[in-house]
């Protein structure tokens, strides 16, 4: 970070005076033309990408299935109506390496997501079979699609066919949100089979099928919902106390590229060691940090759905279980960048550690699990200074990359060490992915998926079942 922004951060501490963010534009850079699509024009692009992804399946041997194919266009291209789709006919977010001349350049692409050139087709048919080929012979899809196949010629139904290939290319690396992705599919099928006309073949295959046009699990029960909603309500009240009255303002800084989008919170708090073991009794110690903390509802919905995801259901062991694991790591907070006061030894002894996106890491300023108080200049450090090591537990959900692994993570981890910033890359993804996943469907009844807490529910289901 530059000297400036240091210092920036040193005047915060004694100052308040902070400036709200700028009027988002109008139209925002990934998502549809405003006003777009009507009804109609909905319609009319389902029934065009179809016929299209049809034919890429049925013409091409070893197609990636065509209901797929259409759900996927329908997200990524808002149904015709992102501008990637409107000046490019590029239907599927579809990168341009360096080698692509006359790429598309989209223009608005904030700084933090790297590569703003996409690739451009002459029409949506070419856009389509591209992407089928794509996901039937890249190395990273083709056993999904194969599978797909098999499934078909095995006799299986076409939904349980199309949800395994969804699954796999999801949890293949296809999206970086895989478990919101899934459902986001899903849901897209769901909406878009009926504006297909009734002798399609794929609706008449579906009308002999349990479950119809049905793809995504049930959802969960009121009551666990509010059950456990009522509880991570309660515990929230005594369990953040990195965000005291008074003691936070909205961060404006842009230096935190990868956050740029989430409204964080730059907190100013202070805790007091009670111990007699304490060098100095009743001492009081600063910490500063920024946080993006989730809701009561948020976690709620998080811990709901992991343990549907698990077990099928959402029982009050299971949603208990998780609350008190939760309540362990930082209280129910999320650190980006900063310092937090940890009570984990020694009762009344609070201990010193540098967080950067949710895990504790290393910097040279202090050792982390010193009880010493921090100057301003330390604590501005913990926000600002490079990380030289990496912990391996991740906030909110407590997983490690073992959890990760085990439970179907793909990334770089599976082949370097543990202390790498690539399990910083995966949890600060997994909790944005969290954190925009009720989007989808923003009712009392949704699903919201956070897919470290789905990973550690899995490695510990004995103790929660």
């Amino acid at each position: 970070m530059a000297r400036t922004d240091k210092m920036f951060l040193l005047v915060l501490l004694t100052s308040c005076a902070m400036q709200g963010q700028g009027p988002e534009a109008t139209w925002g850079c990934y998502d549809q033309k405003p006003n777009h699509p009507t009804p109609a024009e909905k319609r009319a692009f389902v029934n065009e990408v179809m016929q299209y992804a049809r034919k890429a399946e049925t013409d091409k041997q070893g197609g990636a299935p065509s209901l797929g194919i259409l759900a996927i266009a329908g997200i990524e291209s808002g149904y015709g109506w992102t501008r990637t789709a409107i000046y490019a006919n590029n239907l599927f977010g579809r990168k341009a390496g360096k080698e692509i001349q006359n790429p598309y350049v989209l223009g608005c692409q904030p700084g933090f997501d790297k590569g703003n050139q996409y690739l451009r087709f002459n029409n949506k048919e070419d856009a389509v079979i591209s992407q089928s080929e794509f996901l039937s012979g890249s190395w990273r899809y083709k056993e999904y699609t194969e599978q797909y196949r098999h499934n078909r010629e095995a006799g299986r139904t076409l939904r349980f066919s199309v949800n395994k290939w969804i699954d796999g290319i999801a949890d293949g690396g296809y999206n970086a949100c895989p478990a919101k992705y899934k459902d986001a599919l899903k849901r897209t099928l769901e909406v878009i089979l009926p504006l297909l006309p009734a002798d399609a073949p794929e609706i008449e295959q579906l009308r002999k099928e349990p479950n119809d046009f049905t793809f995504r699990d049930p959802p969960p029960v009121k009551d666990d919902l509010q059950r456990t909603l009522i509880a991570f309500a309660g515990a929230l009240r005594s369990g953040r106390y990195l965000e005291p009255v008074g003691g936070c303002q909205p961060y404006v800084g842009k230096d935190i590229k990868e956050w740029d989008t989430f409204p964080l919170k730059l907190c100013r708090y202070s805790v007091v060691d009670t111990s007699s073991s304490a060098p100095v009794r009743g001492r009081q110690k600063a910490g500063l940090v920024i946080l993006l903390d989730p809701s009561a509802e948020q976690l709620a919905l998080w811990a709901v759905t992991a343990c549907m995801s698990v077990f099928g259901s959402a029982t009050a062991k299971c949603t208990d279980g998780i609350l008190e694991h939760m309540r362990l790591q930082n209280g129910f907070q999320y650190p980006v960048r900063g310092t937090v006061w940890k009570d984990q030894h020694t009762p009344g002894l609070f201990e010193a550690y540098a967080f950067h996106d949710g895990v504790i890491v290393g910097i040279s300023s202090f050792k982390n699990g010193t009880v010493d108080p921090l100057s301003d200049s330390q604590l501005v450090d913990a926000l600002t200074a490079p990380v030289n090591w990496i912990d391996d537990v991740a906030s909110i959900s407590g997983a490690t990359p073992e959890d990760y692994r085990l439970n179907g993570g793909k990334s770089a981890l599976e082949t370097r060490s543990v202390r790498d910033r690539t399990w910083l890359d995966v949890s600060r993804l997994a909790h944005q992915c969290a954190w925009n996943s009720i989007k989808y469907e923003p009712t009392e009844q949704a699903l919201s998926w956070n897919d470290l807490l789905i990973a550690w529910t899995r490695s510990h289901a004995k103790a929660l079942q």
